[in-house]
């Protein structure tokens, strides 16, 4: 049980068309304001009254995240 716990619990990032699922709630790409890259794996999305903070294990895939989401905005 606690081994099914630990999966449900990753935040896991899924891209759609319009938006994308982290940690199970929908943001549309219309409502990032502005987006930051760390050094140490986070990506910082401002959001209208909020921060959201992904990080990453591999610094290749936030470059791959960051490319995406430029280019769909």
């Amino acid at each position: 049980m606690g081994f099914y716990i630990f999966w449900i619990r990753v935040p896991k990032i899924i891209f759609k068309q319009k938006g994308f699922f982290f940690a199970n709630v929908w943001i549309e790409y219309s409502r990032i304001k502005a987006m930051n890259l760390s050094e140490d794996g986070v990506l910082v999305m401002q959001l209208e009254q909020r921060r959201l903070l992904i990080r990453v294990r591999n610094i290749d895939d936030l470059e791959r995240i960051y490319k995406l989401l430029v280019s769909t905005q």
